[in-house]
């Protein structure tokens, strides 16, 4: 019996499907929204200077401008740090996603609550 008489495919066992952790893989596209999300709010950010010539803004009203992306951000990383940490707890299933998705949802948290703290500081002095 020759090499090339049987077929290759047969030559190796059936691999088993590898199991799939739905939550971290929610956690993680989330995650990468929220990514997506804060590269458009700093590109607005860099068009500050002309709308706030182009449409007389002052400086307190260009915060404004911001708080959509805020809310999204907040609602996303809220969303995102829930099904990682579910994707965490599962036993016995894959978890890089579920870490990645539960660190860029808690960064979006941090920065989220950062801006707002300088922003109430900046109001109240």
């Amino acid at each position: 019996m020759s090499i090339d008489s049987q077929p290759f495919a047969e030559s190796f066992p059936p691999q088993p499907r590898r199991a799939r952790n739905v939550p971290g893989r929610v956690a993680l596209v989330l995650g990468l929204v929220i990514v997506l999300v804060s590269t458009l709010q700093q590109l607005m950010s860099l068009m500050v200077p002309y709308l706030m010539r182009h449409f007389a803004l002052t400086a307190a009203s260009v915060g404004w401008l911001f708080l959509p992306f805020m809310v999204l951000d907040a609602l996303l990383g809220i969303i995102a740090v829930a099904f990682g940490i579910v994707g965490l707890t599962r036993p016995n299933l894959p978890r890089g996603a579920a870490a990645a998705g539960t660190a860029l949802g808690g960064h979006a948290l941090l920065s989220v609550t950062v801006f707002g703290i300088t922003s109430l500081v900046r109001v109240l002095f």
